[in-house]
C-alpha cells in the first residue's frame, strides 16, 4: 500500500533526477517551463521512444535542411526564457552543433584531430571503412575476424562486439553487477571468454534522430602480393584501403572552416614520412617482394581492410612498449572503437542545446587485437573516461554504485581472470592518465597463453621481465629488462644470480644489460635495482642454456658440394658464415668485428679468450666469407695452437658494446694447420692423436665408476623403459634427430641423466635390431667407421656436474675438449679410431639391473610395480607412489576428477587424471595439468615448476634442468602431450595426454626395491614406532616394489588387501576401492600422507562444482548399458571395438566415447609390451673379442644368455680359432678367440711352412745322421780301445809267459853253452810293435818282421763290415 511518505519520497527522487539533467544555472521557473514542454511533447516523445524500441531501429541519418532550420527556430524562440549568460551559451551550442552536423554529413574525415586523440587512438569511423553496431544497446554483432586469434590458450576466428565495452567469444550471462570472474557458478552458469576495455552497461545517445554515440569495428590485414606486385599507399592498386592523408586534409579543412584560428595538422600525416621510411627500410631488408598466406583476392571492404602501414604502426607501438616483442610482426588486427558512449541509465534523446554539455560526460576508448596467429597482443587506448559505473550497478550519474566497470581479460570456462589496475573501482578514470607503456592512456598486454603486461610499474617492488628469457652460458648477449618505471637519473643494476651487471637505461620502461658468462646451466634468479645496487626489490627468473643447444645467431655454413670447405675440416679452402644482422642493430651502416674465441681447460682452471680477429670494421650485411690460407693472423695469444683447438665465432659491433652474437662450438683445425704441420710434420694428426692417447691414459680411470653406477642397458627396450637414469642423446634419437653424427649405424643412443661424482657420463648406442653396440666389434679396416660407430663413455657430462665452475664439470665445453675433440683428431683427421676406442671402450651390461614400472591410465586403471591390475574410480587428490627413505624421499600425487558429461547429458561416475605433482627430497615441485577442451590447439598440457610456467616447444627448451630434477620433451613433440620428469635418484615419470586425460608411468630403479626382513614394518616410516627397525618400501596406488604381488595393495597403516588378476568385477573393484584405494586420498584427515603439492589456484578443468561435491558414488564396474546410452552405441559395438579388453569396455561404456576406449586399449598394449621386454632381467656374457676380418653371425651384438655366435671370415681372410661360441649363465663356452688372416698371407705362410717343414725334416735327418755317426765313431773308439786293452793284457800275459819261457831257455842254453850269441840283443829293451790287428805273434827274443798293411786290412775287414751293418740298422 502506498502511503503519503512513499509518495513524497518518490517525488523527491524524481525531482533530483530531473534536476540532474538540466543545464547548470537553471531557475525554478525555467524548470517548470521545461517540465511543461516535456508534458506538451510527451506524445511525440512517446512515439519517438516507441520507434527507438522497435526491433529494427531507424537508420541514423542527418536532418534535412528544413528540419534543421525548424530546430534552430524553436531553439531561438526559447532563448528569451533564459537569462543572458544562458542565452549566449545556447547560441554557442547551436553554432557548434551546426558545425558538427555539417562535418557529420560529409562522413569522411578524421574526428581524432578535432578532439586531440591522434596520439592515443588509431583511425576509426566510416571513412576508415569501419562497420557500426546497430543503434540499440544490447544488440551485439557477431563478426568474422578473418584470422585465428589465440587468446588465453583458446583460439578464435570470430567475436561478438557489444556496446557495453567488451568483445566476447561466447554469450555472456547478462547478469546484473557486481560481477565475479571467472564465474564461480560455472558450469551451471555461463562463464564467457571476453576482452573488456570497459565492461559496464552502456548506451547510445541521440540528438534528435541523429546518433552521436557509436561503436566502430573492422579487421585489418596485410596484402597477398604476387611476385611482380608491391603494395603502395598512394597507388591505384591499393586494395581499397582508406587514404589517411586525404582524410586528414579534409578534417583540417573542416576545422579551419569552423575555427579559422586553428592550425591543427593530422599527426598521422606527419608520420607518413616515418612510415614510408620504415616501409622502404623493411623492403630493403626483406626484399621488394613479400608474400603472406592470406585469402586470395582479398581487397578492402567495409569491416575488413588491407592496410600494411597501419599494421606496421601497431607493430612499432607494441615493440616500443613490450619488452621481448622485437621479433613480433602484426599480420592481422581487429580494431573496435567505442565512441562517445553514455553510461547505462543516461538519457537517450537529448536537446540540441545539451550537445556541448553531454560531450564531457561520455566515454571514448578503443581495443586493438594484433596477432600473427601465434602471439596476440591487446592494446587498450583510453581517449576520454568521464564515467565509471552505470545505473544498473547502482551508480548515480555514472559514478558510485556496487561496482564500477570491469577492465581486463577473462579466459572463460573457469580458466582465469586478469584485471587491470583500478578494475571494478571508482578510480577507474585514472586509466586514461596512466599507462604501462610510454603513451598515457595506453595499456598493452600479451594475451595468447598467459596475460603478461607490458611496460613498467610504479610500485616499490614486484616482478621483472627479461627478454629473451634465456641466454647462452658463455654470455655477452644483450638482455632487455623491464619492471619498475625508470627515471632519467636512475642507475640500473641487475644481479644474474651472483653476477652483477650495470645496465643502460633505454627509456622509461626498459633497460639493456649484457649477460655475464656462466659455468652452469638451468634456472637462475635475477634481481633488479634502480638505485645503483643499494636494494634489489624487483625479481624474476632467467634460464641459462648450454652452448650446444643455444640458438646460433651466427650460422657457420658448411659447403654441400665441396666437403672440404667445412668448418671442421683442416684443409678448407673457403669458409662462409651468416648472422641475423637486424638482431644486432637496425642501423644498416653499422660496422662489425668478427672474432675467434677459444676455450681450453687444464686440471684446475678453464680459459676462454679471444685468439684472433677474422675481420674488423666490415659492414653489417649479415654474411661474410674468407679463405683461411689468406688470413692475416694477429696471434693475440701466444702458442694458442697448442691449447685452444676449438671455440666460438663472435660477431659484435665495432664501435660500441651492445651485445654480441655467437655461433655454436666449432673446432679450429683450418686456423692451426700451419703451426701443427710446422711442429708435428705431415703426420700431425696421428702424432696429436697419440699425444692425446698417452695424456688421457695418465688421468684417472673414470670408467670404473660408470660400470658400477650406470652400466648400459642390454637392449633398446630396457633403455626406453629406464626413463629416470637414461635419456636420449639429442642428436641421435629415434623419435627426434636421427642424424647421429658421432654414432653412425646407431638407431638410438642414450646417456646417463646424472653424472658420476667425477663428472663422467655413460653413453650407449643400439643398432636397428635393438642390441647394444660395442667398440670391440669395430674394425680398423677401410671404410668401417662410416657405418659403425658405437657409443662411448664420456669423461665429461654434456650437461656438466656440480660444482660446475671447475673442469671437467663445465657443461658442453669440458665435454667438447675431453671427448669430442679427441674423436675428431683420431677418427676423422688421423683415421686411426682404434686409439680413441681403446680409451673409450663401451661398457658392458653384465651389471645392469632393469627398473620396475607402474602405470595409471584411462578412467583410471592401475598396473602396479609387481603386476597387479585393478580399477580405481576415486575422486580427489591421491598418493600415486611415495617413499620415506631418507636418501630418496619421494612423493607423487595425482588429481582425479569426473570428465565431461556424456552425449546423453549424464554425469560420468568415473574419474580421469587431470593433474600430477612430483617432488623428491628438497627438489623443485613440478605440476603438470591437462588443458580444458578447446584449449588444446597448441599445447596439450600446462607445466609449472615451482609455480612458474614452462614451455617446451622450441629446440633449446626440449631439455631443462631445475633443482635436483630434469624435465624433457621429445624433439618432435611440439604440443607438450608427452612430458618426462627425471629425478636425481633415478626415478622416471612419463606423462601422456590424450582427450583431456593424463596417463602416468612411473619407473623405479633397483635402489627402491626393498624386501622387509623379519622384525621390520612393511608400512615404511608412516606408522613405525620410534626406535623400531624401519623398512623403507614404496607405497601408494602403484603398490609395493619388492617383486611380491601379494602385498601390493598395502594401506598407510600396513594392512594388505590380497587380490589376484583379473579384478574386473564390480565386487572386487569395490573392495579394492573401499579397503585400499580410499586410504590414499589426501583430504587432510591423515597427516602421515603429508601435505598437498598442488597449488589451489589451478582449478579442476572440467566441473569444479562437481569436483567439490562430497556425495560422489562411483560405478565400480558397469554391468549393463544405460537406456539413454543404448541410443548412442550397443554392447556389440563395445565388444568388437575393444577386442574383449575389460578396461577398454569400461571406459567406452562409462564415457560413451569410442576414441577414449581405443586410447585405453592402445596405451595398455604399449605399456604391457614395454614392461615385458624392458623390465626383464637379462644375463650378458659380454662382447667377444673380434679381430680384423672376422664376420659374426648374427651381426647384432647378441651377447645375451642363450645366444649362439658363429664366426667366419671375409672372402679374403682365413679363420682360426673356435668358430662357434654359446653364452650360458653369463659365461661363454670354452674355446679359442676367433681370428682371421689374409688369404694371400695364409697361402704364403703355408708354402713357407711346407718348405720349412721339408728343410726341417732334412735337417733332422742330417743331424740324426751326424749324431749316429758320432755315436758310431764313439762306439768304434770304445771297441778299439777295448781290443787294445785286451791285446795289451794278452801281450803282457804272453810277455810274462815269454819271460818265464826265456828264463827257462836261458837256463837250458847256459847249460847247452848257447847263451853268448844273443846276449847283446837282450841287453836292450824290446821296441813296442805297431798294433794293426787283434792277433799278436808269440813273443820272441829277436825282432820279428814288420807285418804288412794289406794283411792287417784283410784280417779286420769282416769286423768293419759288421759294424757298418749295425749302424745302418740303427
Amino acid at each position: 500500500m502506498w502511503s503519503a511518505r512513499h509518495a513524497i519520497a518518490w517525488l523527491i527522487v524524481l525531482t533530483y533526477a530531473y534536476s540532474s539533467i538540466l543545464p547548470p544555472g537553471t531557475t525554478i521557473t525555467q524548470s517548470l517551463n521545461t517540465l511543461k514542454d516535456l508534458f506538451r511533447f510527451r506524445e511525440a516523445d512517446k512515439h519517438e521512444e516507441d520507434t527507438i524500441c522497435l526491433e529494427d531501429p531507424p537508420e541514423s541519418r542527418v536532418p534535412s535542411r528544413e528540419e534543421f532550420l525548424d530546430l534552430i527556430r524553436r531553439s531561438e524562440f526559447e532563448d528569451q526564457k533564459y537569462p543572458e549568460h544562458v542565452r549566449k551559451k545556447r547560441q554557442a551550442n547551436r553554432i557548434t552543433y551546426q558545425e558538427y552536423l555539417d562535418n557529420l554529413g560529409k562522413a569522411d574525415y578524421d574526428v581524432r584531430i578535432e578532439e586531440g586523440w591522434t596520439e592515443i587512438l588509431y583511425p576509426f569511423g566510416t571513412w576508415a571503412l569501419d562497420k557500426q553496431l546497430m543503434g540499440q544497446a544490447g544488440r551485439e554483432t557477431q563478426t568474422n575476424l578473418g584470422f585465428d586469434c589465440p587468446f588465453y590458450g583458446f583460439r578464435f576466428n570470430y567475436t561478438m562486439v557489444y556496446p557495453m565495452g567488451m568483445i566476447s567469444f561466447g554469450l555472456p550471462p547478462f547478469s546484473a553487477p557486481p560481477w565475479t570472474f571467472p564465474n564461480p557458478s560455472w558450469p551451471k552458469q555461463r562463464d564467457h571468454s571476453f576482452i573488456a576495455p570497459f565492461y559496464a552497461d552502456s548506451m547510445f545517445q541521440w540528438i534528435g534522430n541523429t546518433k552521436i554515440s557509436n561503436v566502430f569495428f573492422r579487421s585489418v590485414h596485410r596484402p597477398r602480393l604476387d611476385d611482380d606486385e608491391l603494395y603502395e599507399r598512394n597507388s591505384n592498386v591499393n586494395y581499397g584501403a582508406p587514404n589517411y592523408a586525404q582524410a586528414g586534409a579534409q578534417s583540417a579543412l573542416n576545422q579551419q572552416y569552423s575555427n579559422p584560428s586553428s592550425q591543427n595538422i593530422n599527426p598521422y600525416t606527419q608520420n607518413q614520412q616515418y612510415n614510408t621510411q620504415l616501409l622502404q627500410q623493411q623492403q630493403s631488408i626483406y626484399g621488394k617482394k613479400r608474400k603472406k598466406r592470406q585469402m586470395p583476392g582479398r581487397i578492402s571492404q567495409s569491416g575488413m581492410v588491407v592496410d600494411p602501414l597501419l599494421l606496421d604502426n601497431i607493430t612499432r607501438h607494441i615493440q616500443e612498449g613490450y619488452t621481448g616483442a622485437n621479433g613480433f610482426r602484426a599480420e592481422h588486427a581487429f580494431i573496435v572503437t567505442w565512441y562517445r558512449m553514455a553510461h547505462g541509465g543516461a538519457a537517450r534523446a537529448l536537446d540540441v542545446s545539451q550537445f556541448e554539455y553531454i560531450k564531457d560526460w561520455q566515454n571514448t576508448f578503443q581495443l586493438v587485437l594484433a596477432s600473427d596467429e601465434i602471439r596476440t597482443f591487446a592494446i587498450f587506448n583510453y581517449a576520454r573516461l568521464n564515467w565509471t559505473s552505470s545505473n544498473e550497478a547502482g551508480g548515480l550519474d555514472g559514478f558510485g554504485g556496487r561496482q564500477a566497470a570491469m577492465v581486463g581479460f577473462n579466459g572463460g570456462n573457469g580458466t582465469g581472470w586478469y584485471g587491470l589496475p583500478y578494475s571494478g573501482e571508482g578510480r577507474l578514470w585514472k586509466l586514461g592518465y596512466f599507462s604501462n607503456v610510454l603513451t598515457p592512456g595506453r595499456w598493452i598486454h600479451r594475451v595468447d597463453e598467459l596475460i603478461i603486461p607490458a611496460g613498467c610499474t610504479n610500485a616499490s617492488n614486484g616482478g621483472m621481465l627479461t627478454a629473451p628469457p634465456w641466454g647462452p652460458m658463455h654470455g655477452g648477449m644483450a638482455i632487455n629488462v623491464s619492471g619498475p618505471c625508470l627515471r632519467p637519473a636512475d642507475i640500473v643494476k641487475v644481479n644474474f644470480e651472483n653476477w652483477q651487471t650495470t645496465c643502460k637505461r633505454l627509456n622509461r620502461v626498459r633497460a639493456r644489460c649484457i649477460m655475464p658468462m656462466f659455468h652452469k646451466i638451468g634456472m637462475v634468479p635475477v634481481r633488479m635495482s634502480r638505485d645503483g645496487g643499494q636494494s634489489f626489490p624487483f625479481y624474476g627468473r632467467f634460464y641459462v642454456v648450454n652452448s650446444e643447444k643455444a640458438v646460433a645467431y651466427v650460422s657457420l655454413k658448411d659447403s654441400v658440394d665441396n666437403k672440404t670447405n667445412r668448418w671442421y675440416e683442416p684443409y678448407a679452402q673457403e669458409l662462409a658464415m651468416s648472422w641475423q644482422n637486424l638482431n644486432l642493430t637496425w642501423n644498416t651502416g653499422a660496422r662489425v668485428d668478427i672474432s675467434l674465441f677459444g676455450y681450453w681447460e687444464d686440471a684446475d682452471r678453464s680459459h676462454f679468450e679471444r685468439i684472433d680477429y677474422l675481420a674488423r670494421g666490415i659492414s653489417n650485411t649479415g654474411s661474410y666469407s674468407f679463405r683461411p690460407q689468406q688470413l692475416t693472423k694477429q696471434y693475440l695469444l701466444r702458442d694458442a695452437w697448442q691449447k685452444f683447438h676449438f671455440g666460438f665465432v663472435q660477431v659484435a659491433l665495432a664501435d660500441q658494446e651492445d651485445g654480441v652474437m655467437w655461433s655454436k662450438p666449432t673446432p679450429f683445425p683450418w686456423y692451426h694447420l700451419n703451426e701443427w704441420e710446422r711442429y708435428y710434420g705431415q703426420n700431425w694428426a696421428i702424432d696429436m692423436c697419440i699425444e692425446w692417447f698417452e695424456y688421457d691414459g695418465k688421468r684417472n680411470n673414470f670408467q670404473i665408476d660408470l660400470t658400477t653406477d650406470y652400466p648400459c642397458p642390454c637392449k633398446l627396450s630396457q633403455a626406453l623403459l629406464d626413463l629416470g637414469r637414461f635419456m636420449p642423446i639429442m642428436d641421435c634419437d629415434k623419435d627426434g634427430d636421427t642424424s647421429c653424427p658421432y654414432n653412425k649405424g646407431a638407431q638410438h643412443c642414450i646417456q646417463s641423466v646424472q653424472p658420476t661424482f667425477t663428472g663422467s657420463s655413460q653413453q650407449c648406442c643400439y643398432d636397428y635390431e635393438g642390441y647394444l653396440m660395442f667398440t670391440d666389434d669395430w674394425e680398423p679396416d677401410g671404410d668401417y667407421t662410416t657405418y659403425f660407430q658405437p657409443g662411448t663413455p664420456a669423461r665429461a657430462h654434456r650437461y656438466g656436474a656440480a660444482p660446475y665452475r671447475l673442469p671437467p664439470f663445465i657443461p658442453t665445453l669440458s665435454n667438447y675438449q675431453l671427448d669430442i675433440l679427441p674423436y675428431r683428431t683420431c677418427c676423422k683427421y688421423a683415421e686411426h679410431c682404434e686409439f680413441y676406442y681403446w680409451r673409450r671402450m663401451t661398457n658392458g651390461c653384465q651389471d645392469y639391473r632393469a627398473p620396475a614400472a607402474g602405470y595409471m591410465y584411462g578412467e583410471p586403471h592401475v598396473i602396479t610395480y609387481d603386476g597387479i591390475r585393478y580399477t580405481m574410480p576415486g575422486k580427489g587428490y591421491y598418493v600415486l607412489t611415495m617413499s620415506d627413505n631418507p636418501y630418496h624421499k619421494l612423493m607423487v600425487q595425482v588429481r582425479l576428477e569426473q570428465p565431461d558429461d556424456t552425449l546423453w547429458h549424464a554425469h560420468v561416475n568415473a574419474t580421469v587424471i587431470t593433474g600430477i605433482a612430483v617432488q623428491e627430497n628438497d627438489s623443485s615441485i613440478v605440476q603438470v595439468y591437462a588443458r580444458k577442451p578447446m584449449r588444446r590447439w597448441r599445447y596439450r598440457t600446462d607445466v609449472y615448476v615451482d609455480g612458474s610456467r614452462r614451455f617446451f616447444d622450441k629446440a633449446h627448451w626440449k631439455h631443462q634442468q631445475f633443482k635436483h630434477l630434469d624435465i624433457r620433451n621429445p624433439l618432435q613433440n611440439m604440443n607438450q602431450s608427452e612430458i618426462v620428469i627425471m629425478l636425481k635418484s633415478g626415478v622416471g615419470i612419463r606423462i601422456f595426454e590424450g582427450f583431456g586425460m593424463l596417463d602416468v608411468m612411473v619407473t623405479l630403479p633397483p635402489s627402491y626395491n626393498s624386501t622387509c626382513q623379519q622384525g621390520e614394518s612393511m608400512s615404511s616410516a608412516l606408522n613405525t614406532p620410534t626406535g623400531q627397525r624401519r623398512c623403507y618400501t614404496t607405497l601408494g596406488l602403484l603398490g609395493v616394489y619388492n617383486n611380491d604381488p601379494t602385498d601390493d595393495l598395502t594401506t598407510p597403516t600396513g594392512s594388505a588387501t590380497r587380490v589376484q588378476n583379473p579384478t574386473t568385477t564390480s565386487s572386487t573393484t569395490q573392495m579394492i576401492y573401499e579397503q585400499f584405494a580410499s586410504t590414499w586420498k589426501i583430504d587432510g584427515t591423515n597427516e602421515r600422507l603429508g601435505g598437498l603439492l598442488f597449488q589451489d589456484k589451478y582449478k579442476p578443468i572440467y566441473n569444479p562444482l562437481l569436483f567439490a561435491e562430497a556425495d560422489y558414488r562411483p560405478v565400480f564396474w558397469p554391468q549393463t548399458i544405460d537406456m539413454n546410452a543404448s541410443r548412442v552405441f550397443t554392447m556389440e559395438e563395445v565388444v568388437s571395438t575393444c577386442q574383449n579388453n575389460a578396461e577398454c569396455e569400461y571406459d567406452y561404456i562409462m564415457t560413451g566415447r569410442k576414441e577414449v576406449g581405443l586410447t585405453t586399449l592402445r596405451r595398455q598394449k604399449q605399456f604391457l609390451s614395454l614392461q615385458k621386454t624392458g623390465s626383464k632381467q637379462l644375463i650378458s656374457c659380454g662382447p667377444l673379442l673380434k679381430k680384423e676380418g672376422v664376420v659374426k653371425t648374427p651381426p647384432a651384438a647378441n651377447y645375451l644368455d642363450g645366444d649362439k655366435v658363429v664366426f667366419s671370415c671375409k672372402p679374403k681372410y682365413y679363420i682360426h680359432g673356435d668358430i662357434e661360441r654359446v653364452c650360458r649363465n653369463g659365461t661363454w663356452s670354452p674355446g679359442w678367440w676367433a681370428w682371421c688372416r689374409d688369404r694371400n698371407l695364409e697361402y704364403a705362410l703355408k708354402w713357407m711352412t711346407a718348405l720349412l717343414s721339408i728343410f726341417g725334416i732334412v735337417l733332422i735327418f742330417v743331424i740324426l745322421f751326424c749324431v749316429l755317426w758320432g755315436i758310431r765313431k764313439k762306439k768304434q773308439a770304445e771297441q778299439v780301445e777295448k781290443l787294445l786293452l785286451v791285446e795289451e793284457q794278452e801281450r803282457m800275459r804272453k810277455l810274462e809267459h815269454d819271460k818265464i819261457f826265456a828264463a827257462s831257455e836261458k837256463a837250458s842254453l847256459i847249460e847247452n853253452h848257447d847263451f853268448h850269441p844273443n846276449y847283446n840283443n837282450l841287453s836292450q829293451p824290446p821296441s813296442r810293435p805297431a798294433i794293426h790287428s787283434t792277433q799278436l805273434s808269440p813273443p820272441i827274443f829277436t825282432a820279428p818282421p814288420t807285418p804288412s798293411y794289406a794283411a792287417s786290412q784283410s784280417q779286420y775287414e769282416p769286423t768293419r763290415k759288421s759294424m757298418l751293418f749295425e749302424t745302418s740298422a740303427i
